[in-house]
């Protein structure tokens, strides 16, 4: 299932962003897809995944896609067990703010 997260998101520094919750609806993978708009000074964004079975505890998944200069990048993962996943944004390094666009794939494998 493809789900749009965000089309100009805006990534400060020190304050990580959350994506809204997606349903895995009996999927087990899950692909991101990003593409760095603007670096506005700053110097890299990571995007990773976070999974919930109550949409209150949210633990971390591996797998991260970081983006170091504008354009496009995306990193799937696989056996994931939760019912609901997220996506978490942060800014690393130099720079203040980020414009970040993001969608999510999901599948059964």
């Amino acid at each position: 299932m493809y789900t749009k997260l965000a089309e100009r998101l805006a990534v400060t520094q020190g304050t990580n962003q959350l994506s809204a919750a997606v349903s895995m609806s009996g999927a087990n993978a899950a692909r991101i897809g990003a593409t760095l708009i603007n670096l506005n000074g700053g110097t890299n964004i990571a995007l990773s995944l976070q999974g919930s079975n109550d949409l209150a505890n949210w633990e971390d998944i591996s797998g991260t896609l970081t983006l170091t200069a504008a354009g496009a990048g995306s990193v799937s993962v696989t056996a994931i067990t939760f019912a609901f996943i997220r996506v978490k944004y942060v800014v690393t390094g130099g720079g203040i703010t980020m414009i970040v666009a993001c969608d999510l794939y999901t599948s059964q494998q």
